[in-house]
């Protein structure tokens, strides 16, 4: 089995992703880095002033046609990193999943909201903001969903929450 993960592994490159190099010919040092996890998942880094017009761009161009959102999530790393907010996508006529990273410091935790761009992302956002504390600019009823509206103690989902 550890054969074929292998083989795998060395049939993509970042290259070998079509919407990867693509993304950085468009729109240049606002996609920071990529990378493959997991043998195959291609993970692109985008500047988090630019999410909007990154996702947007990826959404309508032909070529890429990711009209699926299928997650939104965040990652806290701990030790004072940055929190990632991750976007999962799908292009269902291309066949071809991306997963789009941005950054926030933790004095800053404020992106745009995608929901513009997929009506999905709405409670996706509202999770993330309830679990990580990071608001999505243009949000249209961004409020907590999964812990009472007067929960007082914090963002369950960030190393820094208290434990008992």
């Amino acid at each position: 089995m550890s054969e074929v993960v292998q083989s795998n592994a060395a049939d993509f490159s970042v290259g070998a992703h079509p919407s990867v190099q693509a993304l950085r010919d468009r729109f240049g040092v606002a996609v920071l880095r990529d990378e493959i996890v997991a043998g195959d998942e291609h993970v692109v880094y985008v500047d988090a002033s630019r999410i909007t017009e990154v996702l947007g761009w990826l959404k309508e161009v032909p070529e890429h046609l990711y009209d699926y959102l299928s997650d939104i999530t965040a990652v806290d790393y701990g030790g004072g990193r940055p929190i990632q907010v991750v976007y999962q996508l799908f292009s269902i006529p291309h066949r071809r999943s991306l997963r789009v990273k941005a950054e926030l410091p933790l004095s800053a935790l404020e992106i745009d909201s995608a929901v513009p761009l997929w009506a999905s992302a709405n409670w996706l956002e509202r999770e993330v903001y309830d679990m990580f504390g990071i608001s999505f600019r243009g949000h249209p009823d961004l409020r907590r969903i999964l812990m009472p509206e007067n929960y007082a103690e914090g963002y369950p989902l960030r190393k820094d929450f208290p434990l008992r």
